[in-house]
């Protein structure tokens, strides 16, 4: 049963959670738990939805449990195929509470509830405008529940929070990317590198691994620009930036403008050179993000030699039918126990790159 206290003053709990400084996901992490608590049932789950996609995200939960079983999938997608009761709710915009002992309990539905231990489950829309936007679930292992109405008043009402939370993070996440974004090339602009920079920078100090920087640029971009004007040497780097961003690993490397025609390529846990063939990394389960990556084959040189490469062959035939090569020369450095910080590396690998540049151009140097 619901904790005895007014919806009134849960409803304004939750809705003091949605105009407090924390961030979109600590506000719905603590929407989570405040509506779980509310609702006094063993975990409440809240899922982001695309109108019109076939899966959800998990983007928070709460547990009773000390330990929440659920907690590592947040971030996890579902596929909808399939899932019949909740293409009903998020299709059609039903709230629907499934028991352990529905003798027509759905297949699909079923495997979740003996995996998991579920006694009872009750999933409702999270309506946001005209659009369903999410899914609120509440789950009960302890016993087996049938919510009653003024429980079921009250979750609609919750629901429309959690639907305010789901919109907030979604608007706060499309700012702080185009806070983070170059307006030309869509690559992380310079102050979202060099945040990311100390970021990777304190990991590998503090996990003993390696950092690689790549330092790239277009080389003779200036007489290009000269010769075809400025609209033809934007599309020049829109077309290199995203040759960049092909080959690596999404939301483990990093691929940024530095300024006009210079871009950086942050390669974590990358070697210069390494012969072996990519493997599972072995890193420790702290160093969050990493743990699943795989290794770039041959390291952060054969990287930057795969980028060099495919610039010469691929950008001029795009470049708006310019009849001319274009090359990048390229500076590699990795992280070494001398460089007492970040700027140290972006100083070795822009070394790198006036070899580079002064040794032939469309080339590629590593530092040491």
């Amino acid at each position: 049963m619901v904790k005895r206290r007014s919806a009134q003053s849960i409803l304004a709990e939750v809705s003091a959670t949605l105009a407090s400084s924390l961030t979109a996901e600590d506000i719905l992490a603590t929407v989570a738990r405040q509506i779980g608590e509310a609702m006094g049932v063993f975990s409440c789950d809240i899922w982001e939805y695309e109108p019109g996609a076939r899966h959800m995200t998990f983007v928070a939960t709460w547990c009773a449990a000390e330990k929440n079983p659920y907690g590592d999938s947040v971030g996890d997608t579902a596929q909808l195929d399939g899932w019949d009761n909740m293409l009903a709710v998020v299709e059609g915009r039903q709230t629907v509470e499934l028991h352990s002992d529905d003798p027509d309990l759905p297949p699909t539905d079923r495997a979740s509830f003996d995996k998991w231990g579920f006694q009872s489950t009750s999933d409702t829309p999270l309506v946001y405008g005209d659009r369903v936007i999410g899914v609120l679930g509440l789950v009960e292992t302890r016993e087996l529940r049938r919510f009653s109405a003024a429980e079921r008043e009250l979750f609609g009402q919750l629901a429309v929070q959690a639907a305010i939370a789901i919109n907030n993070a979604h608007l706060y996440r499309l700012l702080q990317e185009q806070a983070d974004t170059d307006g030309l090339t869509g690559l992380c602009n310079h102050r979202r590198f060099r945040e990311r920079l100390y970021e990777e920078f304190v990991r590998a100090r503090r996990y003993n691994l390696p950092l690689t920087l790549l330092m790239i640029d277009i080389d003779d971009f200036k007489a290009f620009n000269d010769d075809y004007g400025h609209l033809i040497g934007d599309e020049v780097l829109r077309i290199v930036a995203r040759l960049l961003k092909t080959g690596l690993r999404q939301s483990i490397d990093l691929a940024a403008r530095y300024g006009g025609e210079e871009f950086a390529v942050m390669l974590p846990n990358t070697p210069p050179e390494d012969s072996g063939s990519p493997g599972d990394l072995q890193v420790p389960p702290a160093a969050a993000g990493l743990a699943r990556a795989k290794a770039h084959r041959g390291g952060a040189g054969a990287v930057a030699a795969r980028i060099r490469h495919k610039v010469e062959i691929t950008a001029a035939q795009k470049a708006c039918g310019v009849p001319r090569t274009i090359t990048v020369s390229i500076g590699v450095a990795l992280l070494t126990p001398e460089m007492y910080d970040a700027s140290a590396l972006v100083r070795a690998a822009d070394a790198a790159l006036y070899e580079a540049k002064h040794s032939g151009k469309n080339t590629v140097v590593v530092a040491g």
